[in-house]
Order: structure tokens, then C-alpha cells, then sequence
């Protein structure tokens, strides 16, 4: 079977916070980068398709699905987040706040 392509998604735009770093959207970004599908992602994370797209939707996710997710794509997301907290500190204040309501 043929891998689904879908459009490389452009760079989250900067979100009410501030803070631009979206795990989902980055994770979609390089698995379409890498020439994968929402299949083999699926098939390697043993879940289901509407996971995937769960995962493509949030902003932030558990740190050990992360670490696999990085495993399995050979990228390293979790320094891409560091960066991202470093670059913005107070943005990522602001969005700590809004996550914990």
C-alpha cells in the first residue's frame, strides 16, 4: 500500500500566548518531511488512525509518547521544545497558564 502524503504544513503562526512551539503540527511536519504516513506512524505506535490525528491536534503532549514518537522519527523534538521555552520564557509562562485550567 502507498503511504498517504499530505501537504508539509507551513510553521505554526505565533498563538494567542505568544508561545509558537505546537508538538502536533511539528510532528505531522516531520513525518511528512521523512515521506511517512499517518499509517506507518500508526502501525508503529500500535494505535489507531484517530490517534494519530488526536496527536496531530495538540499543542502539547505526554513527554514518554513524545520520547517515542523522537525514537521512531530519529528527531529530536524534545530539543526542539527546549529551544523554543529558552527562546520565548515568558510566552511559555503564559501558555503553562492556559493549559492548567
Amino acid at each position: 500500500m502507498r503511504p498517504t502524503k499530505f501537504p508539509t504544513p507551513s510553521p505554526p503562526p505565533t498563538l494567542s500566548d505568544g508561545f509558537t512551539f505546537h508538538t502536533g503540527r511539528r510532528i505531522r511536519y516531520v513525518l511528512a518531511r521523512q515521506g511517512r504516513s499517518v499509517t506507518w506512524l500508526t502501525h508503529s505506535l500500535h494505535c489507531v488512525r484517530t490517534n494519530i490525528y488526536d496527536i496531530f491536534a495538540r499543542r502539547s503532549i505526554d513527554t514518554l509518547l513524545l520520547l517515542r514518537i523522537s525514537l521512531l522519527l530519529g528527531h529530536d523534538f524534545l530539543s526542539e521544545l527546549s529551544a523554543a521555552v529558552r527562546a520565548n520564557p515568558e510566552a511559555f509562562a503564559a501558555f503553562l497558564k492556559n493549559i492548567d485550567h
